[in-house]
């Protein structure tokens, strides 16, 4: 908090070391809580609908757009690349699951073309993720 001090003189002066002091904490604050956020954020994927469907898995998340693009972590990349990827990221932590997201509209031979390459990159512990299904009543 700013501390006022008084001169000789009668007039307040106010303490501006302590006030930049919080300003670069919240600063700091908003700067790294930024980077938490979820990874969803950035790619609009309307994924399928499922009762079944239980809260996000953490792992390596492997998105296929509606275009049948394919994202590894969020950068697009070929579907060749895709098992060399998977690869490493399996060498840091073998426990590491492989999250799958694709578009509802991305053709079934598409996505097993992708879960193919996965699977060639050592990654067999493989999650479909979905949306929860609404309830109609």
């Amino acid at each position: 908090m700013a501390r006022r001090r008084t001169r000789r003189d009668g007039a307040i002066r106010f303490e501006m070391a302590p006030l930049l002091d919080v300003v670069f904490i919240l600063l700091i604050f908003f700067a790294v809580s930024s980077t938490i956020l979820d990874k969803n954020q950035g790619m609009n994927l309307d994924l399928p609908s499922a009762k079944s469907v239980k809260q996000q898995v953490p792992g390596v998340v492997v998105r296929i757009d509606k275009n049948q693009g394919v994202y590894f972590e969020n950068q697009r990349i070929t579907e060749s690349a895709l098992s060399s990827q998977i690869a490493n990221r399996l060498k840091k932590d073998p426990k590491t699951k492989v999250v799958l997201q694709a578009d509802r509209l991305t053709p079934y031979s598409h996505v097993i073309r992708v879960l193919d390459k996965i699977r060639l990159g050592g990654g067999y512990d493989v999650v479909l993720e979905a949306k929860v299904k609404a309830e109609r009543s």
